[in-house]
């Protein structure tokens, strides 16, 4: 009873509705394939002779692109031409710009009929319109918000067109449920549905899409089959080779700092296609169940993202310098000056750049990279209320291209007009960076919480985008005590401490104490913060000098459980 009353009140301080509500607490796994240009799809590849994917560099790009490939091989490779095409991030640009198209037309002039574009297309507007006068149909399943047109392709697969109630989807997941409609033609199909369904998964965790509605089905699918013990064996053997010991991945995080960048890697500063085929043998292997060499792919990625890592500490170093030198951290949306290119790799890894930097400051940040008389860059925003897109297109006279999400976007910009552009564009907006509150407890209630916590975070999990760990304030902290589960969390001048509570974390047995242990912070020169750094079994922790009353906020109290916990 308690686990369904605190859900109900976290998620309706999140503004869900009554319906939403009752569909996220009782959510299941059916796949529900409703897609009405599904069959308008099969038709048109039945009617063509040879087919070119082309595809995208990041993890949902090269996930799509690999299970589109594979599907379609399976049920047409006897008797159709099909190809991959994943644009080089420094030879061609991103998705189905202007040099691509003249790539595809100089190499496949007279070669294929139809290309599909995965993860990319939606603001090829152009690009498509020079592709048709090619007589080539041309198919875009995308998930990416449009530029200015749509696109005038034979056939779009888009989750916020016709209203089909996916508007969450990422590319992977829309070729997810495109595969499993298509897996009705293919024998043996439970494997595939196996495989698609943990590699969709890691691609929408990838993404940074919203784990929600659909979203979050797959990704509660995924972690679903880790809990059974499935996981595909190249990734098992990726993640155990940078985890230091054989052992399978058990959460967000895992897939987040370890998996996922290693992937992400070869399309940020390398070729994109050794990324590509070590996840086609991924589902090749789980469907065939005959042994691929993957060793060599494993270690060109190991081998490219440690080289990643290194560039990208040097940019992050250079930028915030840059910013707290000339405090660009004051204004709204942050805007360092440019990068001077130097090698050449610099593009590959701004966006981590850009989302390390928009984390810390909790504002949007722009991170851009001379090449020639271009900016090109990444933006990444951490505010929900705020669609960076929206405030792009409101100066887009001064920009040459830009697209992406809400809080993702990529831009291009002449750096004659950057100045005017950062100008105008640094102060656009009124930000309130504020944490919202899922809960407000007294400590009573606290301790209903805590009995009811691992039921709660059963049903919440996983966290992820718009699906994060609750936040919880809690009232009257300065009660001499609290009394959980017969175990107490004590207060005094000089400790703060609970006794072993076993369902929240496992204590050495000759343990008699956690201590919680802090950091003070001074913020700017104004209000003093104290962060919980961690929650660690200590002998003795010394206080003394830290008043209970000056700590305003408490991060990750219980680290696989709370957020953080707000105090008065």
């Amino acid at each position: 009873m308690w686990d369904s009353i605190f859900l109900k009140h976290i998620l309706k301080n999140r503004n869900f509705t009554e319906e939403e509500i009752e569909k996220y607490i009782n959510q299941h796994y059916t796949q529900d394939i409703k897609i009405p240009y599904f069959y308008s799809f099969l038709n048109l590849v039945k009617k063509s002779n040879s087919i070119l994917i082309v595809g995208d560099y990041d993890v949902d790009g090269v996930v799509s692109t690999s299970m589109l490939f594979f599907v379609l091989k399976q049920l047409f490779g006897n008797e159709k031409k099909i190809n991959v095409f994943i644009p080089n991030r420094f030879r061609h640009g991103y998705g189905l710009n202007k040099n691509t198209v003249e790539f595809i037309i100089n190499q496949y002039r007279g070669k294929i009929d139809t290309i599909i574009t995965v993860d990319n297309g939606i603001s090829s507007y152009n690009e498509i319109e020079c592709l048709k006068k090619e007589g080539l149909k041309i198919i875009v399943i995308d998930h990416h918000k449009p530029d200015h047109h749509v696109p005038k392709a034979d056939i779009i697969v888009h989750p916020h067109f016709f209203d089909i109630g996916y508007g969450y989807l990422c590319a992977s997941g829309l070729v997810y449920k495109l595969s499993l409609f298509l897996l009705n033609w293919i024998k043996n199909n439970e494997t595939l549905e196996k495989v698609f369904t943990f590699l969709a998964g890691m691609a929408t965790i990838a993404d940074v899409v919203p784990l929600l509605e659909d979203n979050r089905k797959i990704v509660k699918k995924m972690f679903g089959l880790l809990k059974s013990q499935y996981i595909p064996y190249p990734i098992f053997r990726m993640f155990s080779k940078a985890y230091g010991k054989e052992t399978i991945p058990s959460n967000s995080f895992h897939f987040s700092y370890i998996i996922i960048p290693r992937l992400n890697a070869p399309g940020r500063i390398d070729d994109p296609l050794i990324s590509f085929k070590l996840i086609y043998k991924t589902i090749k292997q789980s469907y065939t169940n005959e042994e691929e060499d993957i060793e060599t792919e494993l270690q060109e990625i190991e081998n490219i993202n440690i080289r990643r890592q290194q560039i990208q500490k040097k940019i992050l170093d250079k930028i915030i310098k840059n910013i707290q030198e000339k405090e660009f951290y004051n204004n709204s949306i942050i805007i360092p000056d440019y990068i001077e290119e130097e090698n050449g790799l610099e593009l590959g890894v701004v966006g981590i750049v850009a989302g390390k930097i928009s984390n810390h400051y909790k504002k949007p940040t722009f991170i851009l990279v001379k090449r020639g008389d271009v900016l090109k860059g990444s933006i990444r925003n951490p505010i929900d209320g705020l669609d960076i897109t929206d405030v792009i297109s409101n100066y887009k006279e001064l920009v040459i291209k830009f697209g992406g999400h809400k809080k993702a976007a990529g831009l291009e910009i002449s750096v004659k007009n950057f100045d005017e552009f950062r100008k105008k564009i640094q102060n656009s907006v009124n930000l309130k960076y504020k944490q919202n509150v899922d809960l407000e407890l007294s400590p009573y209630f606290f301790t209903k919480f805590i009995k009811n916590i691992d039921r709660i975070i059963s049903i919440m999990e996983p966290f992820g985008e718009n699906n994060e760990k609750p936040t919880i304030k809690i009232e009257d902290f300065n009660n001499k005590f609290f009394n959980i589960n017969n175990n107490y969390l004590l207060i005094d001048n000089n400790k703060v401490f609970i006794s072993p509570v076993e369902s929240l974390i496992s204590i050495p047995e000759n343990d008699s104490k956690i201590f919680l242990k802090f950091n003070k912070i001074d913020y700017k020169g104004k209000e003093k913060f104290i962060f919980l750094e961690n929650l660690s079994v200590q002998k003795e922790t010394n206080l003394s000098n830290i008043k209970i009353n000056k700590i305003l906020f408490v991060e990750k109290i219980y680290s696989n459980s709370i957020h953080f916990v707000k105090i008065n």
